[in-house]
Formats: C-alpha cells, sequence, structure tokens
C-alpha cells in the first residue's frame, strides 16, 4: 500500500461565534478548507 504525503483537499463545514447574529446561539456556519488549516 503507497503512503500518501499530501492531506486531500476537502472543505470542512464549521460552526464559528459570530455575535452579529441574533439570539441564543451565536454562531454561523463557515467554510473551512485543508488548505488554510494544513
Amino acid at each position: 500500500m503507497a503512503v500518501i504525503e499530501t492531506v486531500p483537499s476537502v472543505v470542512f463545514k464549521t460552526r464559528v461565534r459570530d455575535e452579529s447574529v441574533p439570539g441564543p446561539n451565536p454562531f454561523r456556519w463557515q467554510d473551512v478548507t485543508t488548505e488554510e488549516i494544513f
């Protein structure tokens, strides 16, 4: 089995706190790619 040396290109759907969002759950969805993380 070959060893892969790169991380696959993936988009993670994450929740981030955003105080501009009204209500008791001040979070919004944000896309984060593997390029941004790694």
